[in-house]
């Protein structure tokens, strides 16, 4: 064959092989921008839900925030590494307020459940008095201090409550 001719055409083929390869630079450079942006948006987003007390939506948004992330490319390793570690980061220190908070509510409500408990130990003494008076003021100061102890744990604050009731109709 025409071994000039078909040099000639690799030769003009050259410009544009190299238009091409700076065209796909490009487009990959413009990527890894959108990516590290993207993740710079999330991070931020993290670090404004850690230090908030949205205790129930803010686990759904981190679980979304990470599905998220997993979709989108790596970028260089140095910049995607310190975001991934200000996002982890700020997951943790979520988890762990959001710990702290159940783990305190679940103590008063605890708390609240033995002051109750000790309440209507009070008042079933106190349904067989016969002194209506001062039996009645007596079962008024118990019931404020019900209201004060706050609620109990769910499962029992409606049962504690009934019994309660069920002693002052008695008296």
């Amino acid at each position: 064959g025409d071994l000039a001719a078909l040099e000639a055409r690799l030769d003009a083929l050259a410009p544009l092989l190299s238009a091409q390869s700076q065209e796909r630079k490009a487009e990959r450079a413009r990527a890894q921008e959108q990516a590290r942006e993207a993740k710079e948006k999330m991070v931020a987003e993290a670090e404004k839900l850690a230090a908030g007390n949205d205790w129930r939506g803010g686990v759904n948004r981190f679980r979304a925030l990470l599905d998220d992330w997993k979709q989108l490319p790596r970028i260089d390793r140095a910049t995607d590494d310190a975001l991934w570690h200000r996002f982890s980061s700020a997951r943790t220190t979520y988890t762990r307020r959001r710990k702290a908070q159940f783990a305190e509510q679940a103590t008063k409500r605890d708390g609240a459940k033995q002051a109750k408990e000790q309440i209507i130990a009070e008042a079933t003494q106190l349904a067989q008095s016969d002194d209506w008076g001062a039996t009645a003021g007596e079962f008024r100061e118990l019931m404020n201090r019900w209201k004060a102890a706050g609620p109990a744990p769910r499962e029992v604050d409606d049962k504690l409550w009934a019994q309660f009731r069920g002693i002052q109709d008695e008296f």
